[in-house]
């Protein structure tokens, strides 16, 4: 459906405890199906074929990282918010 990237901002130096490592890079895809692991073969097929605006990522398979999450609410927009 959509994918949005990001990147994470460089934090400003800090004394103290050493903090909690990031991944530097993001994306967030927003999609519809039954199940994770077909989307996620879908998503891969697509990449493969070239098909649309689905762009293989460059990322290092060694140490990215991929988590799939399910809504637990209805999708929210502007609407919802009472000005």
């Amino acid at each position: 459906m959509a994918a949005q990237r990001f990147r994470l901002v460089t934090p400003q130096p800090r004394n103290g405890p050493p903090s909690v490592a990031f991944t530097r890079y993001m994306v967030i895809w927003e999609t519809e199906g039954s199940n994770a692991q077909d989307l996620q073969g879908a998503l891969t097929a697509a990449t493969k074929a070239g098909q649309g605006q689905v762009e293989a990522l460059a990322a290092d398979a060694g140490t990215a990282q991929s988590s799939w999450w399910v809504t637990t609410s209805p999708f929210i927009t502007k609407d919802d918010f009472q000005r």
